[in-house]
């Protein structure tokens, strides 16, 4: 028994430490949010980069995060289920519970959901890190800051550093401080290389032939077309665009690689927590299953002997008291 619950706590303290890794990593961001003070970056008075109107967002923040989480999420929950359903569970991971696959189907799902979770959370926070850092202009800089040109002298390519903005709206004026690199383009792109990589290992079925890749260069251009509405929007810089693709492929392959059991890598790659099944053939609902198994074994052995003790005392028990014959 002591087995099986140490074996338990492990569990609980795996799930219990990638909570509270994802809930530092959104307390941060958090703080970016409510309290990040962009750097105060100048400009050049003739800098026509800086000179274009403000649009409305054609992707805005609010579609970006929820088709962005909800869409791999779906995925993966419809996919796990897929191959659950469609794998042979072994008997000594039955023999846990009566419902062996739908506990084979959470683990694999929480195994699949939390490496994204835990990328989404390291992509933002390294766009932030750029954002605040960097404080570059967005290209609708003057028609958001509103300048009192009467109060600068712009003569011969002139970089101003003392100006300031008369917008009433200062959370505006803030965000046009928040250019490089672009936060919509270093999340699609993450969610969309992620999910990409996570059906191309996930999904085997031979009967599908193009609608898996069909499948694949849809989500790529979806967040193609965000990142190109950035710069139509006038929101980015084209650099600033590049800038978040880079982040979000690169997180997306480590993530892919180095958290997640996905892709291979080295022998000395480790995976969440104790050895994932994908890399060493281990099961975790194995190791619990024997474990179990010789638990039972053993109270088996101890129920039987002390039947055998239980059946020796009342033995001599009758043994003293009974009658004596002369």
């Amino acid at each position: 028994m002591e087995s099986l619950r140490k074996f338990k706590c492990q569990i609980i303290f795996r799930v219990v430490s990638d909570a509270i890794v994802l809930g530092t990593g959104g307390i941060c961001l958090l703080m970016f949010k409510l309290y990040g003070d962009p750097f105060k970056r100048g400009f050049f008075c003739d800098d026509d980069s800086l000179k274009h109107p403000f649009k409305d967002s054609t992707i805005t923040s609010f579609v970006l995060y929820f088709v962005g989480f909800t869409v791999p999420i779906a995925i993966m929950i419809a996919l796990e289920a897929f191959r659950v359903c469609m794998q042979k569970i072994p008997e000594q991971e039955k023999s846990i519970n009566r419902h062996g696959k739908l506990i084979v189907y959470v683990r694999d799902l929480y195994l699949s959901v939390m490496p994204f979770l835990f990328g989404a959370v390291v992509e933002q926070l390294t766009t932030d890190i750029g954002k605040y850092s960097v404080g570059r202009l967005r290209p609708h800089f003057f028609s958001v800051c509103q300048l009192d040109w009467t109060t600068i002298s712009c003569e011969n390519h002139s970089y101003i550093e003392d100006f300031k903005c008369h917008s009433d709206d200062q959370n505006a004026v803030r965000e046009v401080r928040l250019s490089f690199p672009s936060g919509h383009a270093s999340f699609s792109t993450y969610a969309a290389v992620y999910t990409v990589i996570y059906l191309q290992v996930q999904l085997k079925v031979r009967m599908l032939n193009l609608l898996k890749p069909a499948i694949q260069v849809l989500i790529l251009y979806a967040a193609y077309y965000t990142c190109l509405s950035r710069i139509s929007d006038y929101k980015h810089h084209w650099s600033d665009v590049l800038c978040g693709i880079v982040i979000g492929i690169t997180v997306a392959i480590i993530v892919a690689v180095q958290v997640s059991s996905l892709l291979p890598c080295n022998s000395q790659c480790t995976s969440l927590g104790a050895d994932n099944e994908t890399n060493t053939g281990t099961s975790d609902l194995a190791v619990l299953s024997h474990i179990e198994e010789k638990n039972r074994r053993y109270l088996l052995t101890e129920k039987v002997q002390g039947n055998r003790d239980a059946t020796a005392t009342v033995s001599e028990s009758s043994g003293e008291t009974g009658p004596v014959r002369m």
